[in-house]
């Protein structure tokens, strides 16, 4: 119907922002491929993304191939436990 199509065109995507999964002190580069893998199997536990992006910062931004996937974790905002990485913060920004 038209209704859904307007719907549609209005939802806005948004990213997953992960912070605290590369960052430490003394973490080697085969410490934080691990842990970065991890983080990856984790996120595709909620569906299939279209990329990672890593960051200076050190944080990873997510973005998954279906809103509705985006839209159900990005609900979540707070700290969360990882297996084999630790406590990690979750944000959620709106994409252009």
């Amino acid at each position: 119907s038209l209704f859904a199509a307007l719907a549609l065109k209005r939802r806005r995507k948004k990213k997953l922002v992960i912070a605290g999964v590369l960052a430490g002190a003394g973490a080697g580069a085969a410490e934080q491929a691990r842990r970065y893998e991890n983080v990856v199997r984790w996120c595709r536990g909620f569906g299939e993304t279209r990329k990672i992006e890593r960051r200076e910062d050190g944080s990873l931004h997510v973005y998954w191939k279906e809103w509705e996937v985006a839209d159900r974790v990005c609900r979540v905002q707070a700290q969360v436990y990882i297996k084999d990485v630790g406590r990690v913060s979750l944000a959620w920004h709106y994409t252009s």
